[in-house]
């Protein structure tokens, strides 16, 4: 993540569906307020869009389900069969990666994540699994005391306290620091919450077979699978799951942190003769085992043909990897880390063979007036490695951040409540700190 440059000019600005905090003046007043977590929500990659409207429209979550909190609710089985995503919203704009969220269970020791994406226009950060939730008792920790915290844009570490099934709306105690720790429960087909899968499940989602988003009368709980309609495929689901409880005892990180991690900067290559040994202990923490206690592995190799070898020495704490003549490249090697209980954290090490660095390229920027003081700003990036979640700032007549999709695109919408006029222009960085072109689009009306 990277923090805005420093400008004189500042303008009255709120973002649509932005955070607590609408307009730049009152951000930069409450330097020193450290952030706090305010929703936590979950959803599926597979749930249909009839029904994540239906949920937004009546008031249940913004993309997702959010947990209702202050009561024993936080912790009543969630009841969909294929929930792979957590979202958490923050009261301001953070800077956040991937590896700061852990994830355990009282089955599952520790989750994996497949993907990553913060939105800073939203405030929010979400996870997605690498597989589908099954009956579990689950911790989320977020990172306030690590390596590497949660922060905002001024550097105030996040305050993020959390009494389960007590706390309500916002984390903390009013002082930086302190890790999120917040319990949540699935069992998939308990649609009445009670801990266990049985007859009456089946009975109440079968009874309303056949309705959907749009009848009166449905349940969005009795859509097991989240497609906007009861049928069949959810009412056989909660009959072959029958029997089914939630497991005793408390997830894994209840009484065991994860590691933390700060990540890695680039390695370069130029000579394929030597060994290269990269510190992993400089990269991970851990607050029961500490670096030196932890275990390292190689969970993935995006180009392992770029390496004759690549290892861990555990002794010593190191990647260590030599490469293969005769190539040029980049790797991004994802290395997990584990501690004593068995709970793990992954960070990805990038690595470059004879390669040269190419920079990030904006194109097609864009200002749209929609009318009512409002602009919609967009546009593409494009890069020699994957653009997810890269940063684009803008500065000249508002400051912003917005980040870059999947596929490449930005866009959000900006109000501009005294209609200035003049020019509005765009950067980005890449993973390694390269800067991109500075493009530019003219704000203001004819």
């Amino acid at each position: 993540m990277f923090r805005f440059r420093d400008r004189s000019a500042r303008r009255r600005t709120s973002l649509t569906r932005r955070c607590l905090i609408e307009s730049l003046e009152e951000r930069i007043a409450l330097s020193g307020t450290p952030p706090k977590v305010v929703d936590v929500e979950v959803s599926s990659t597979q749930w249909a869009s009839a029904y994540v409207a239906y949920l937004e429209s009546n008031g249940l979550g913004e993309g997702g389900y959010r947990i209702p909190v202050g009561s024993n609710a936080q912790t009543a089985a969630l009841p969909w069969n294929n929930l792979d995503r957590i979202k958490i919203k923050f009261s301001d704009d953070v800077e956040i990666q991937a590896a700061d969220l852990s994830l355990t269970g009282k089955n599952t020791t520790s989750f994996a994540f497949a993907g990553f994406f913060y939105d800073p226009q939203t405030c929010t950060a979400t996870w997605t699994l690498n597989a589908p939730l099954v009956k579990d008792r689950l911790l989320i920790d977020l990172d306030a005391n690590g390596i590497d915290p949660v922060t905002d844009l001024e550097g105030n570490v996040f305050d993020g306290e959390w009494t389960n099934n007590v706390s309500t709306f916002a984390s903390g105690n009013g002082n930086a620091g302190g890790d999120f720790e917040f319990l949540l429960n699935v069992l998939p087909g308990d649609e009445n919450s009670t801990g266990q899968v049985n007859y009456a499940d089946y009975v109440a989602v079968r009874s309303q077979d056949g309705k959907s988003t749009t009848t009166a009368g449905y349940n969005f709980k009795y859509d097991i699978d989240g497609s906007g309609q009861i049928n069949s495929t959810d009412w056989q689901f909660v009959l072959g799951k029958a029997g089914n409880t939630l497991p005793t005892g408390s997830p894994a990180g209840v009484t065991n942190d994860a590691p933390t991690t700060k990540g890695f900067g680039l390695t370069t290559i130029s000579n394929a003769a030597i060994d290269v040994a990269i510190s992993l202990r400089s990269g991970f923490a851990d607050n029961e085992s500490g670096a030196n206690g932890l275990t390292y592995s190689i969970s993935s190799n995006s180009a392992p043909s770029l390496f004759d070898s690549a290892t861990i020495n555990q002794s010593t704490g190191e990647l260590v990897v030599n490469a293969a003549s005769g190539v040029s490249g980049r790797a991004t090697f994802t290395v997990s880390a584990t501690d004593s209980g068995g709970v793990t954290t992954s960070s990805n090490v990038s690595v470059d063979v004879n390669y040269v660095n190419q920079p990030p390229i904006i194109q097609y920027p864009l200002a749209e007036y929609q009318g009512a003081h409002t602009w919609l700003i967009s546009g593409t990036v494009v890069d020699d490695e994957d653009v997810t979640d890269l940063i684009v700032e803008f500065y000249g007549v508002f400051e912003t951040r917005a980040a870059v999709y999947p596929d490449g695109r930005f866009e959000f919408a900006v109000i501009l409540e005294d209609d200035p006029y003049g020019w509005e222009f765009a950067v980005t960085h890449d993973r390694h700190g390269l800067e991109s072109n500075t493009v530019s689009v003219e704000i203001g009306l004819s």
